[in-house]
């Protein structure tokens, strides 16, 4: 384990390497990343800090990657209700065993669901939107 006084004397001299321009925010995070490989990522995250990682191309591309695919999930599972609830209203309850079919396909191959949603809106009866849901596979 590092001793408070070295956390505190490489803090300092990080941040003056990033003040003096000797350091840029992504050698900072890089270095954010190879201190969690020695030393226990709330140790490294306190010799590191976060002002400057947050300032980084790493930490922006990385946030951003992340909140895309949250995005899309979130597309995902609205298109996954709008299926259910199509269903519902057309037809009456929808099974526990399509929902989960259909929860499946989003997990697996989420651009079916558009196709899906037009499905729903225009079968005769749920046993057809079943099995055009089989052929699909």
């Amino acid at each position: 384990m590092v001793k408070d006084a070295d956390i505190n004397r490489r803090l300092r001299e990080i941040a003056d390497g990033v003040k003096n321009k000797h350091l840029d925010a992504d050698s900072y995070a890089r270095m954010l990343v190879l201190a969690e490989l020695k030393y226990p990522p709330e140790v490294a995250k306190e010799m590191i800090g976060d002002e400057l990682l947050k300032r980084s191309t790493f930490y922006k591309e990385t946030l951003e990657e992340g909140l895309l695919k949250g995005e899309e999930k979130g597309v995902a599972i609205g298109r996954e209700e709008g299926i259910l609830s199509t269903l519902a209203a057309r037809f009456g309850s929808v099974s526990d065993q399509l929902s989960r079919r259909i929860r499946t396909i989003r997990e697996r191959n989420a651009s079916l669901l558009g196709d899906l949603i037009k499905l729903a809106a225009t079968v005769k009866d749920i046993g057809e939107f079943e099995r055009k849901l089989d052929e699909m596979r």
